[in-house]
């Protein structure tokens, strides 16, 4: 079972070094080179690691507190194996690309440097938003009296869920927007008219109101169809 993986990994790996570690990790920083690190290897790394850590620690919560549909350890877990994979290796790209990038260390404030604390930020404010939806939908739940009106499985599945969530994506959220807002207090003028800040907290503001009224009139349309 190892033979398919290996071979894959093995082709992949060449092709990687080709390309990248002979040629584009040693050319210049443009537009390209940087959507490639910034959003494929930090963000696409951290994002599948929180992803798959967090299905992991569900399945962990539920198996000890919560309601599991399987009956046997050996079949609730039997992804386990592949979520610890693609945890382990969506760190070490996350933290490659990082390291490539310069982000990890202290260096000076650039529009680099901003966008990779601003899609990190935007990783964990995903995951803990998610959180919080779940929270609502088991708040929903419990009143309706447990007829999973919202998700299929129990309300305290769907709480674990949440918390997993939470856990998971707050503290990644808040180190980075405390990084980008000691940054602002530091230098007000700069941050301020930063474009990738601007950029981001248009389109958070602008997610977030997109959702909210579609989510509001759904609502109001269930209630009068009611």
């Amino acid at each position: 079972s190892i033979l398919r993986p290996g071979v894959t990994f093995v082709v992949g790996a060449l092709v990687w070094v080709v390309y990248w570690v002979l040629d584009l990790a040693r050319g210049r920083r443009s537009t390209g080179w940087l959507v490639l690190v910034l959003l494929v290897g930090v963000g696409g790394g951290l994002l599948a690691a929180t992803v798959a850590l967090s299905v992991l620690a569900y399945d962990v919560l539920v198996w000890l507190v919560g309601d599991p549909a399987a009956t046997t350890a050996s079949e609730h877990f039997a992804g386990a194996p592949d979520l610890a994979g693609v945890v382990v290796v969506g760190l070490l790209v996350w933290w490659y690309h990082q390291e490539v990038l310069g982000a990890g260390r202290a260096a000076a404030r650039t529009e680099v440097r901003r966008v990779y604390e601003y899609v990190m930020a935007a990783v964990g404010l995903l995951a803990a938003s998610a959180g919080l939806v779940m929270v609502i939908v088991t708040l929903v739940e419990a009143i309706a009296a447990g007829r999973d009106l919202v998700v299929g499985g129990s309300a305290l599945n769907a709480l674990l869920a949440a918390l997993v969530l939470l856990a998971v994506g707050l503290p990644v959220w808040w180190w980075h927007w405390r990084l980008a807002q000691h940054a602002r207090a530091d230098d007000p003028a700069a941050e301020l008219a930063s474009p990738t800040r601007r950029t981001y907290l248009l389109v958070l503001f602008g997610v977030s109101g997109v959702a909210a009224v579609v989510a509001l009139i759904t609502l109001v349309y269930l209630l009068l169809e009611d």
